[in-house]
């Protein structure tokens, strides 16, 4: 019986010590497995802080571009403005003559009517 308590113990022995090898090695692959899962993360996450600052910079060209773009556009706006305000006080002043001369041509026929009434009817023969 003591040798049966014996191998009984040494085979309780093994038994542990392979099952907490076993364990010991589970516990290291899933270490293992965590670190390379986090490592994976790690690179994922700088990839995409990459790629957002990428996307970040060309949002801020991009808006940069279209600000002097705009500031281009207001310029020429500004000058063809300022070209209409002159053509348009060009027309104006055209005008006012026209109706310098208008206002003329008028008084003349004013003065040609009141003339035609003063005089007396012409006579039929």
């Amino acid at each position: 019986i003591r040798e049966w308590t014996l191998w009984v113990a040494v085979a309780s022995l093994v038994v542990s010590a392979v099952i907490g090898g076993l364990q010991c090695f589970l516990i290291w692959r899933g270490l293992v497995i965590m670190c390379r899962a986090a490592d994976a993360r790690d690179r994922a996450l700088e990839n995409q802080r990459r790629e957002s600052d990428q996307r970040h910079a060309e949002a801020m060209k991009a808006s940069a571009d279209a600000r002097q773009a705009g500031a281009e556009r207001h310029v020429e706006t500004m000058a063809a403005l300022e070209a209409q305000t002159r053509t348009l006080e060009a027309q104006s002043r055209a005008l006012d003559a026209q109706t310098r001369t208008l206002d003329a041509q008028t008084r003349a026929l004013d003065a040609l009517i009141e003339g035609q009434r003063a005089q007396p009817p012409a006579s039929k023969p």
